[in-house]
């Protein structure tokens, strides 16, 4: 009797390589995504903050690239192993619920762990030159 057929084999390789490109993209992504990022900035104006600084549309570049690449990871491992993907991509009323409750608790921590850093005194918050509506935009994208 075999444990594995010949199918179960073929899963078995999609899915370890689909989690190859999962760590292959962790590991690599600041090299990926260095250069695109600042020659998109030097295309847009935006000059180079000062040491230890970030503004806020040079953030929102970065946050930008980054999300594509991890789409473009996403749609690789769905390519190379869509039975491993497709439970996730049903749609019930239940994973609705679950994902607006993980932005809900990400976005909570990211805006403790951004005012605990500023309570210890390590940063200082301060807004980027542009209107209300740009900030919105950008943090929006």
């Amino acid at each position: 009797m075999k444990l594995f057929g010949a199918h179960s084999r073929i899963s078995q390789v999609r899915t370890i390589i689909a989690m190859g490109v999962v760590v292959a993209a962790y590991f690599l992504e600041d090299a990926i995504l260095t250069t695109p990022y600042h020659q998109t900035r030097a295309w847009l104006g935006i000059s180079s903050s000062p040491p230890n600084t970030l503004l806020c549309t040079a953030y929102s570049i970065l946050v930008s690239f980054r999300l594509l690449s991890w789409l473009i990871v996403a749609g690789s491992v769905a390519f190379i192993d869509p039975p491993g993907i497709t439970p996730v991509l049903r749609h019930h009323q239940r994973q609705v619920i679950y994902l607006l409750k993980g932005l809900a608790i990400g976005f909570s921590v990211m805006v403790a762990t951004v005012l605990m850093i500023v309570a210890v005194g390590d940063a200082q918050l301060r807004l980027s030159p542009g209107s209300a509506s740009i900030h919105a935009a950008y943090g929006i994208a």
